[in-house]
């Protein structure tokens, strides 16, 4: 009778998550200013919070003449922020800044009344206000029409 032991071969694993080396080889790829562009982009940084009953959205906008180049609008529960700046060359050396047009949207709780809409800028800050509902909007069953 033959005895058969079993061979077994153990195999080290050291595969590692092809991932990392994929984000490594396309950052390899990306030049650098390009990320500082692309990460700078034409955004405008913003905060959300409620005060006294309000809802405000405040939004750093720098070096913006605000009679000229700022528009708050509102449409369907829609808060719209656009500021242009013009590029001005002050020499030939590195500009991060950024220049054109800026375009930031913030939807609304349901809760607001968009007719009362406030809006101040100072110091490179723009503020907007706006009113919350005096009643929260109420639940209204819609009749379901029947075919024929």
């Amino acid at each position: 009778m033959t005895t058969l032991a079993s061979h077994r071969t153990e195999v080290p694993i050291t595969a590692r998550p092809p991932m990392p080396y994929l984000f490594s080889w396309l950052d390899s790829l990306w030049p650098g200013d390009l990320d500082l562009m692309v990460r700078a982009g034409h955004g405008i940084r913003i905060e959300e919070f409620t005060r006294d009953g309000d809802f405000v959205v405040r939004a750093e906008l720098p070096g913006i003449d605000a009679e000229k180049d700022l528009e708050v609008s509102v449409d369907h529960g829609v808060l719209t922020i656009e500021a242009s700046r013009e590029e001005r060359t002050e020499s030939d050396q590195r500009s991060e800044f950024a220049y054109g047009t800026f375009r930031r949207s913030v939807m609304l709780p349901g809760t607001v009344d968009e007719s009362a809409v406030r809006a101040a800028y100072s110091d490179g800050m723009l503020e907007v206000t706006v009113a919350m509902a005096k009643e929260p909007a109420q639940r209204r069953v819609i009749p379901i029409a029947h075919g024929g």
